[in-house]
């Protein structure tokens, strides 16, 4: 591990090594799963082969992701750092069942971690699964509308597309508010106190998810930050916020295979 961000050549580079190696793995793990009591050897041997050459290149992948300031907690004025892939959703990060991260050093006021994607253009064609939310932001009032629970809206580019990143802190302990699943996870995981590692099943579909975001902004519930804001700066109120009235679709987003599917997001 060097500490050392790829590049987006890098990156391609691995990618284009992964999923190939992928697709042969799955190919020969069928082969296996059908041929009975006796498993020809030789293709065991190539299915270890292929499980520590795709062990290898995941952990490649998540050492050389960059952790980037994403947000800042309302209760501590702290920046917050996340692991992100920015260079596209065809990256292992947005592997919505088994995302490739590393492990985050998060501020215990974070208390979820959700988010949108407006897609720009064509999605890369990748075998995995990426469900990047809906193509614009929005709250869940059933974590946001309890005392001491405030959200911070941002954006950042995502390849040709944006993402809007909404997290939501609290100053108390969250005991008892439920939690919403990481962006673009299938669970939440979060750090918990004396430096263990949480996690579970949150609210992980978007059906009581409100896109109307005036109102929470002017009970000052959800605050915001300008894009390209390199100081991260919190404002409040309506006036000159760039995240109310966007065009996008309100439902949730399911990308495999170079399509774009549209749920009701009723899960």
């Amino acid at each position: 591990m060097t500490g050392i961000p790829f590049t987006l050549a890098e990156r391609q580079a691995l990618l284009a090594e992964y999923y190939p190696a992928y697709q042969d793995w799955q190919a020969l793990d069928y082969r296996l799963s059908v041929a009975g009591n006796t498993l020809p050897a030789d293709l065991v041997q190539k299915l270890d082969v292929l499980d520590s050459t795709l062990m290898d290149l995941r952990q490649r992948y998540s050492d050389g992701l960059p952790f980037l300031p994403v947000s800042r907690c309302p209760f501590t004025n702290q920046v917050v750092y996340h692991s992100l892939d920015p260079f596209g959703i065809d990256g292992l990060w947005w592997n919505y069942e088994a995302p490739v991260r590393p492990v985050e050093n998060l501020p215990l006021t974070v208390h979820s971690i959700t988010g949108a994607l407006h897609i720009n253009g064509e999605v890369t064609s990748v075998p995995s699964l990426c469900v990047p939310g809906p193509g614009v932001p929005y709250v869940l009032p059933e974590i946001l509308s309890h005392d001491g629970v405030t959200a911070v809206l941002s954006s950042l580019p995502i390849g040709n597309h944006t993402g809007y990143v909404i997290l939501y802190f609290t100053g108390s302990s969250g005991a008892g508010i439920p939690r919403a699943d990481n962006w673009g996870m299938d669970h939440w995981e979060l750090p918990g106190t004396g430096g263990s590692q949480e996690w579970g099943e949150g609210i992980h579909g978007v059906g009581q998810a409100d896109f109307d975001l005036a109102p929470w902004i002017e009970k000052k519930k959800l605050l915001w930050i300008p894009p390209n804001d390199s100081m991260f700066s919190l404002h409040a109120g309506t006036t000159g916020c760039p995240y109310t009235g966007l065009d996008g679709s309100r439902v949730l987003q399911r990308v495999r295979a170079g399509a774009v599917e549209l749920d009701e997001m009723e899960e």
